[in-house]
This record gives C-alpha cells, structure tokens and sequence, in this order.
C-alpha cells in the first residue's frame, strides 16, 4: 500500500485547506494492531471527535452560541465477514478462526410494563455450528455467524462512546448532554442487529449500564428502512445497472483482471458472478480477517490484498460519486433519508428534538451521506465506525447554525448550497444558517421519488 500519510477523507494532508483533486494513491491502514496517525484513514477502525483534538468553531465564541442539538451518523464497528466463499469457508478458516463465546448477544421480547408476571427471561442468543452439518463446510468451525458484530467491534463501539462523551458530555469542550438518557438521547439504527448492538456500546461509553434499566432504540420495517438504506427502488436500480455498463467502470475491472485471477485463484470463486463483477466480495473477506488479526489466506499476498482495497476505493468513489449517473442514484436510493435529517434539523430548530439524535448504519449508509453532503475529494470506502457529526449552534440572537464534522474533522463540500453565502466552492463546512441547510436537505429528495421506485 503507498506509504504516503492521507487524511481520512482521502486528501493528501499537504493540500491546502485539505481541498485536493483526486489522488489515485489512497494509503491507509488495514491491520487494527497499527492505531495509526489520527489524521490517517484506518479502515478497521474510524478516528472521530474527541476532546483531546475537538475545536470549537470559531464563530459560536465570537458570537457567544450555545450546542443547542447534534446529528450523528455512524457506521457500526467490526464484524466477521459478510460474505463467505460457498462451500469453502471452512477449509479457508484462520488458524485463530471466528470466535464469538466471548461476547453476549441478548434478544428477548417482553411486558413487564403491562404485566409483571409475564417478564421474560433473559435470553442470550449462541450460534451453534456443528461438525455434523451436511453443509458444515459453507462456514467456519465456532460460534459466529457471518456479519456479526464481533467483541473487537463491541469494544471499538465502547471506546467511540467515550470519545463522544468527552466531547458532548456534561464536562465535555461541547457540552450538550447531561446524562446518557432517553429524555435527551434519541437513536435509531438499521434492522441489522449489529447496528442496535453498537448502540448499545456507545450507550456504555457514555456511562450507561444495565442497572440503569432498558432504552428503547428504533428501527423501520426492512422494507421501508432508509439508513441502510433497504426500501426497493426500480429507478435506482436501473441506474446502477446503467453505472456498471460505464466504460470507465469495465476498464477498471479489466485493470483489475490479475488481482481477480490470484483471488480466485485462492479461493475458488472463479465461477461465482458476485465475486467478480465488482471488489466489494473480496475486500470484506479480506479485510475482516485484517481488521481482527488474522491471516490472510494462502496463496494471497499483501501486495494483492493492498491492490484489492485500493480497487475498492475506486469503487466506492465511482459507483456514488463520480460517475455521470451517480448524483441521481444517491437522491432517489437515500432522499428517504435526506428528508428525515432535513425534518430532525427543523425540530432542533423549533426546540421540539432530543438534544441528541443518534443513527448507526452502514458503509451504504455513510457513503450515500457523504455524496448527499457534496463531500469534496475522493469518498473512501467509509472505515468501520466512521462517522458524520451535525451541530446546530444558536447565538444570542436566536439564529440557528450548522457545522458538519466527518472522521473528526470539519467537512469541506462542493455544495454552494451548504455553505454560507459568502463562501464559494469547495469550502470548510463551519458555519451555514440552518435554513440554507434545510433548504439543501429538501431539494435532495426527488419529487417522483416514490412514483420512480415503485414503478
């Protein structure tokens, strides 16, 4: 991988203000046993806010504003791999293999509110994966399923909690929140139950346990939910569709061709369509081994597994940011979700909203934000725990301002109508009326956007 130090947002660091043109060299770190550099993309595990190197923005003190709500947008933290190699899983099992004994997955339903003598036990849901299985070789030896958040993902969830608090907490440089409690803290998350898991791990950092009882966390039916986002939409696929039938995109899997054929290779997936129509199969095999200390496997070298991020870079980049098609893919795959964050800032505004609003999703769910803000530069594929921080500051006078943070650091945009007016493009997104940023938000939402999907 280049050794070249990138900022998280993919900008070379030397660039002035960060506003750099894409740089075809992404570097970055893969292997969760290097912290990294805290300006340095880490794909295992996303730097944030956090007091030790949150600034306050300049404007709320010289205009004596007060933290008067937040928007968090987070992506979940490790899990084993979403995507396993049919039929052969098993023989391709790290030595340490996948191990999930050492973390409880608690699922029960109950009414103890209604009637407390139907109280539900406790239940703490085990993955059993016996030898004896007709199918045993279609996944690893252990006790986790595919896509589970893991104990290293659990205790990353954890440590990003308490950079919140450090920041947002009653002693934090941002002070907003009092206690971690429903009365000021709202979350939602996707239907994954990674992403209320990580909730509940963020809750932790934030001084939260179970003695201090149940939160309710919510989430949208499967079939209408926006943050991963999951609602069906035809329009939004035909353009994806249209997207991989790019030059552009058939010459970059071309330029990739030998890279598929060590993978393949390697793995025996040369017959498997999914796992060579684009990299995102192979990266997340790949690189969940990394992020967790294992090794890769045999017959696949570093230098491939370098060569297969950096694709996927590019992929990620091309398929929601640079392709001619893909300003409209976002707004009609995410103006569900694009509406309901304009709709949060205006009850932040109006003085109706939790002081916190907390979404955890996915790499889906932060690559389409990043598009829907006009994130300027190349989007890396969003790092496991990277995050998009909206702050709304009120002045004395009762104006309402917004600034935007992402993996830490003050988000510069291509989007003129996400800046003040006396900015021009690209600028640092530091201090926009909340008014121009609603107004945004709704011109990202289609007016045929249900007509187009569900066509």
């Amino acid at each position: 991988m280049p050794s070249s130090l990138q900022s998280p947002l993919g900008l070379p660091l030397d660039a002035m203000n960060g506003l750099a043109l894409y740089n075809s060299s992404f570097g970055g770190i893969f292997n969760n046993s290097i912290a990294g550099n805290a300006l340095q993309y880490n794909y295992c595990k996303a730097h944030g806010v956090e007091a030790s190197s949150y600034r306050l923005p300049q404007q709320a003190q010289e205009q004596g504003a007060k933290l008067v709500g937040l928007i968090y947008v987070q992506r979940h933290q490790k899990r084993t791999p979403d995507n396993l190699v049919p039929g052969r899983e098993r023989d391709l099992n790290p030595a340490a293999g996948w191990e999930c004994s050492d973390i409880d997955y608690l699922s029960f339903a109950s009414q103890p509110q209604r009637n407390a003598s139907r109280a539900a036990a406790h239940i703490n849901a085990e993955t059993v994966i016996e030898s004896w299985h007709p199918f045993a070789r279609s996944i690893w030896p252990g006790s986790c399923d595919q896509g589970t958040l893991t104990r290293g993902g659990h205790d990353d969830a954890v440590d990003h909690g308490r950079a919140l608090w450090s920041v947002y907490g009653p002693k934090g440089p941002a002070a907003l929140l009092s206690e971690p409690t429903e009365d000021e803290i709202y979350i939602r998350t996707s239907p994954a139950p990674r992403t209320y898991q990580v909730s509940g791990g963020l809750l932790t950092g934030m001084g939260r346990n179970e003695s201090h009882g149940s939160f309710a966390v919510h989430s949208q039916p499967s079939t209408i939910d926006n943050i991963v986002p999951s609602y069906s939409c035809s329009y939004a696929s035909q353009l994806r569709t249209q997207i991989e039938q790019e030059q552009a995109w058939r010459d970059h899997l071309d330029s990739i061709q030998p890279q598929f054929n060590t993978i393949n290779q390697a793995l025996g997936t040369g017959n498997i369509s999914s796992w060579n129509t684009w990299i995102d199969h192979a990266f997340d095999f790949l690189a969940s081994r990394q992020c967790h200390g294992h090794e890769l496997p045999a017959g696949i070298t570093q230098e491939t597994a370098d060569a297969m991020y950096e694709a996927g870079t590019f992929e990620y980049n091309y398929i929601w940011n640079v392709s001619p098609r893909a300003d409209d893919y976002v707004k009609y795959s995410f103006g569900a979700f694009a509406l309901e964050l304009a709709r949060a800032l205006q009850k932040i505004e109006a003085g109706s909203a939790k002081r916190a609003q907390l979404f955890i999703g996915h790499d889906g769910t932060m690559v389409r934000l990043l598009k829907t803000l006009a994130q300027s530069g190349t989007i890396r594929w969003p790092a496991l725990g990277s995050e998009v921080v909206v702050e709304v500051w009120r002045t004395m006078d009762a104006q309402h301002f917004v600034r935007m943070l992402a993996y830490g650091q003050e988000m510069v945009t291509l989007a003129s109508g996400l800046l003040r007016e006396d900015q021009t493009s690209p600028s640092v997104l530091d201090w926009t009326p909340l008014v121009r940023v609603v107004e945004y938000l709704y011109g990202r939402v289609p007016d045929d956007l249900v007509e187009r999907c569900i066509s």
